[in-house]
């Protein structure tokens, strides 16, 4: 039996926000945050052996780079001589243990407190010592589809599974537990979005974005590596669902203008997917709704950037533009499936009848593109996110002939930021 114990921050203070409009008509407290950089909390993982009668902690403090600091401590001297000087280790979360199915093995994950680690750790339970299998670092913050324990599970009892942004975009990766031996089995400029093992641990299936950063596909490949064979088939974005004996597909699809409907396919590449919901209205259906141009442009550092563009049907005398911001930053809205912003996707469509051409952008710190893209604006928002609409407008001006005086701008929480 595992259990944590959590250590409460009692020194934090947390903001308090007013609000002025009531049912009561005083004004009442919203509690909020603390601010960013306040004490963390600390947590320790025990584990009881029924047999022996016995209580163990794990013990993290032998953890290679336990001490190290974040290389921003760097920009704060004070700081930087202080931490230094007490040479504390940092605090971290487990996840786990997750043993292997005959018991003799057992791996857990620890999670730096500051987001700035993530090592995968062998657990010896009768001790509890833990030896590094895997470490990531991420001197802005460890993230990325799947990373964390997310997908993480054993293949045999020597061998486990997990997800790692090593390589700048998160891929597949196989550890023996044995020999340390690591082996990546996806590569390149696309993400493992979700991942799923067999019943007979023999296959992976997956969902990536190999063939463009906004088209979802569904793969499966041998746990042992090899080719990636696509089962999917629908230009989209395509959620699946493996059916209990694994011979069917449950597919959640949708296109750009199509809203999400539930298909069913065949288990096999080429099977033809069969529509079996329709959730529109006919009035909804009566309208053309739009398929914007999915294009990319490069911003002035270099990189490529992807929006959505939707052209003004007549275009307005005075050439006008409106920016849709995406709300949460980390999310990705430039793709060709149904926008999870289907009230703004429908406004940008009114905007276009009315003569004004909408862009839509995702900018850097946007989901979808790898990590460079997902922390490009670490310490620095405001920078690059911001950049990239006013060079989006820019790509408006010379290709689609805007004029630069009449642009407008709304959106989710980075408008107001």
């Amino acid at each position: 039996v595992s259990y944590r114990i959590t250590t409460p921050v009692t020194t934090n203070r947390s903001i308090i926000v007013p609000n002025y409009v009531t049912a009561s008509g005083y004004t009442e407290d919203i509690p909020g945050r603390t601010k960013v950089g306040e004490t963390l909390t600390k947590s320790e993982t025990f584990i009881y052996d029924g047999q022996k009668d016995s209580i163990y902690a794990v013990h993290t403090s032998k953890i290679p780079g336990i001490k190290d600091l974040p290389d921003y401590v760097k920009d704060y001297p004070k700081q930087l001589e202080e931490r230094t000087k007490k040479n504390e280790d940092r605090n971290v979360s487990l996840l786990g243990p997750i043993w292997n199915e005959n018991g003799t093995n057992a791996i857990i994950v620890a999670d730096a407190a500051d987001n700035k680690d993530l090592w995968i750790l062998k657990l010896d339970a009768a001790t509890g010592e833990a030896s590094l299998l895997d470490r990531q670092r991420d001197e802005a913050w460890i993230g990325g589809p799947g990373v964390g324990g997310r997908s993480l599970g054993w293949l045999d009892n020597a061998r486990f599974y997990y997800q790692s942004e090593a390589s700048g975009y998160s891929h597949l990766y196989v550890c023996n537990i044995t020999t340390g031996e690591k082996k990546q089995l996806t590569s390149g400029k696309w993400e493992v979005q979700s991942l799923q093992l067999s019943k007979d641990k023999k296959t992976f299936y997956l969902s990536g974005n190999k063939e463009h950063p906004g088209i979802t596909h569904f793969y499966k490949m041998s746990v042992e590596g090899g080719e990636l064979i696509q089962l999917t088939s629908m230009k989209g974005g395509n959620e699946v669902t493996l059916s209990p004996d694994e011979k069917w597909l449950a597919i959640n699809y949708s296109y750009m203008d199509k809203p999400w409907e539930l298909y069913i396919q065949a288990n096999k590449p080429g099977a033809k997917a069969v529509q079996i919901t329709k959730s529109t209205t006919a009035e909804f259906d009566s309208y053309k709704w739009r398929q914007p141009d999915l294009v990319s442009f490069k911003n002035r550092h270099g990189a490529d950037v992807y929006a959505r563009v939707y052209p003004a049907t007549n275009p307005h005398p005075n050439k006008p533009a409106v920016v849709f911001v995406h709300g949460a930053g980390y999310l990705q809205n430039v793709h060709y499936w149904w926008s999870q912003y289907f009230r703004e996707y429908m406004f940008n469509n009114m905007l276009a009848d009315n003569g004004y051409t909408v862009i839509d952008i995702d900018y850097t710190a946007s989901s979808g593109y790898g990590r460079n893209h997902r922390t490009g604006i670490y310490r620095d928002m405001g920078g690059k996110d911001l950049s990239d609409n006013v060079d989006g407008v820019k790509m408006l001006v010379e290709k689609y002939g805007v004029n630069p005086k009449h642009v407008g701008l709304y959106g989710g929480s980075p408008v107001v930021r």
